[in-house]
């Protein structure tokens, strides 16, 4: 097990009583460095969204000068420190989120001060939307579908206190071609380029954007979840779901056919299916999951994003929702290891955290599904 960036020591201190800190600060477009006393919080990761990391924070109001330097209209950057306080007496304190500031409410007459804070994705987001009637021919990125990702994602962020993004890829950069047209959403168009190639996209919180392969719960155990004795688990919630499942995603891909000399609809379709197993349609009936998409994949790529939606669905119908101890390493895609009080041990891959006030978070799992058959393009 890894508690990177925080001292190994922590895995066991987080079992035991201990001190937790938290520290939040936020940098103005001048420069100023503005203390926030933290009143509440609620730290939020998950998988499911972008932005993956988000920060709702109460703190006193401050003096109007200070308050007129929270201004969401600017890029304000809000740093959020957690710490532990080791059995030595030092404190171990690491920034676990950098994120920009969205909205500013003052509350009166509680004279309270509520902040939201993202990351970098709605930077792009802000700025990502165009007319669906502007959309043109399709191109191909020919040096591969990674690149394509980190250079319009590059583009998007190229002036203002976001430039120059730091990237950490851990997959293969030579990835197929991928066709598109003048998208009606480039967020939406890069994250479904990475879905059908197989890996993810996204600001971790601290402004560094991952290219990462899709989360495999063979991965390194980062943090054990039991009840009892040693254990760190406050409540339970063991959940099986037919609403966010399905068995059958069919994806249909929109793009204007230039090859008559005028724009043509046209559409590719993505499809992949339960075939085999408890949950095939012949057993469990048909749910199926019907998406309309912009973009000009190749049929491969296009089933290909249908096989990786519909393996998240299938992850998902199967969850635990837990209380337990902070443990601030902990990060959406994670393996976990989660004894409850009945059953065997089992490996989780985290979803979601919601670390709140108190030092306490609310971890959701999800199960992947290893008795499904999945047909792609069926």
């Amino acid at each position: 097990m890894t508690t990177a960036p925080f001292d190994p020591a922590v895995e066991q201190l987080v079992a035991q009583p201990h001190e937790q800190t938290v520290r939040v600060t936020a940098t103005a477009p001048d420069g100023t460095l503005i203390a926030l006393d933290v009143i509440d919080y609620v730290l939020d990761f998950t998988e499911r969204r972008a932005p993956r990391v988000s920060l709702s924070l109460t703190c006193p109001v401050p003096d109007p000068a200070t308050l007129d330097k929270l201004d969401p209209r600017t890029y304000v950057v809000v740093r959020f420190y957690a710490g532990y306080r080791l059995p030595s007496g030092a404190l171990d304190e690491h920034l676990v989120a950098k994120l920009h500031l969205r909205d500013r409410h003052v509350n009166r007459p509680a004279n309270t001060l509520t902040l939201t804070a993202a990351g970098q994705e709605l930077l792009i987001i802000d700025q990502s939307k165009f007319p669906p009637e502007e959309a043109g021919t399709a191109q191909t990125w020919p040096a591969g579908v990674v690149d394509w990702v980190k250079t319009y994602i590059g583009t998007f962020l190229s002036t203002g206190p976001a430039a120059n993004p730091t990237w950490s890829v851990g997959v293969n950069l030579d990835r197929a071609p991928f066709a598109y047209g003048q998208p009606a959403d480039w967020w939406d168009t890069m994250w479904d380029a990475a879905q059908a190639n197989g890996f993810d996209v996204f600001d971790d919180g601290l402004g560094v954007w991952h290219i990462d392969p899709l989360p495999d719960v063979s991965a390194d155990v980062a943090h054990d979840l039991r009840v009892g004795s040693g254990g760190t688990l406050l409540d339970t919630a063991a959940g099986l779901d037919r609403d966010d499942w399905a068995n059958l995603v069919q994806l249909r891909y929109h793009y204007f056919d230039t090859s008559s000399g005028s724009n043509v609809d046209a559409y590719t379709y993505g499809r992949a299916q339960v075939t085999a197993g408890p949950y095939r349609e012949a057993t469990a009936g048909l749910k199926a999951l019907w998406e309309d998409r912009e973009g000009r994949p190749s049929q491969v790529q296009a089933d290909a994003a249908a096989g990786a939606l519909l393996t998240r669905l299938l992850s998902r119908s199967r969850s635990l929702a837990l209380e337990a101890v902070a443990a601030w390493w902990l990060r959406p895609g994670d393996t976990v290891t989660v004894q409850l009080p009945t059953g065997a041990q089992e490996r989780h891959i985290v979803a979601g955290l919601v670390f709140r006030t108190g030092g306490t978070m609310r971890v959701v799992t999800r199960l992947p599904d290893t008795v499904s058959t999945i047909t792609i393009g069926a």
